[in-house]
């Protein structure tokens, strides 16, 4: 088989060099339907289209999926625009509050809770319905 393939797996949520935080986008209703989805979403695999590809492009163009088929979401439907900006003003909240630049080994990621608009117990993976990007 050639490019990727679609595989499952339990992750641990701490923080990475390339993921620092959880934000919490929406609920999932019908589980099966969403996996369906991101099985079914492009993996740009020739960089010939777009250079710039990485896994976050990848995952906006798959939050505009999830997004056009809502028969998945239980709550949260807001535009990927929005998700980032939110994401990335909790990464310099968090920044500003010296969370990053200490030696202390977070377990998991810091969350933000869209919905509630409000950060979430850390220290947690999120629950098996929640959406949310890293």
């Amino acid at each position: 088989m050639e490019g990727f393939e679609y595989s499952q797996t339990e992750l641990c949520f701490g923080v990475t060099p390339l993921a620092r935080v959880l934000v919490k986008m929406g609920i999932v209703e019908d589980v099966g339907r969403f996996e369906d989805i991101l099985r079914d979403a492009y993996v740009e695999t020739t960089r010939v289209v777009d250079s710039r590809w990485n896994c976050v492009s990848w995952m906006r163009g798959v939050w505009e999926l999830l997004r056009a088929d809502a028969g998945w979401m239980g709550t949260g439907n807001v535009p990927w625009s929005q998700a980032q900006t939110t994401g990335l003003k909790f990464v310099r909240k968090l920044e500003d509050e010296g969370v990053f630049g200490s030696n202390e080994v977070l377990l998991s990621a810091p969350t933000w809770d869209m919905l509630a608009e409000r950060e979430v117990a850390c220290g947690l993976p999120p629950l098996r319905n929640d959406v949310a990007i890293g």
